[in-house]
Formats: structure tokens, sequence, C-alpha cells
């Protein structure tokens, strides 16, 4: 799926104000990939706040 119908069939599913989890088969804190990253950086600049 891509990142917008992720985020699509989260805003239909989900509670409001509800938290989502990525869950995968590797850690999210040592893949090397783009979506890793983006997601790294999001999740640290919600912690930042």
């Amino acid at each position: 799926m891509s990142r917008s119908e992720v985020l699509s069939m989260a805003g239909r599913v989900a509670a409001p104000h509800a938290v989502v989890a990525i869950m995968g088969d590797g850690s999210l804190w040592t893949r090397q990939a783009d979506w890793t990253a983006a997601l790294r950086e999001l999740m640290q600049c919600d912690v930042d706040r």
C-alpha cells in the first residue's frame, strides 16, 4: 500500500486521537530505508515537542 492509502485507511478505522503503531519484521531503528528514516524522524519530532 502507498503512504496515502495507509494514512487514509488509518483515518477511517482509528478512533479520534488514536495512536497508530507501525509493525514489521525488522528493527525500525536499524533498518536503512527511506520509509524507516522518515518514520524515525517523525517520531523523534513528536517526542521533542
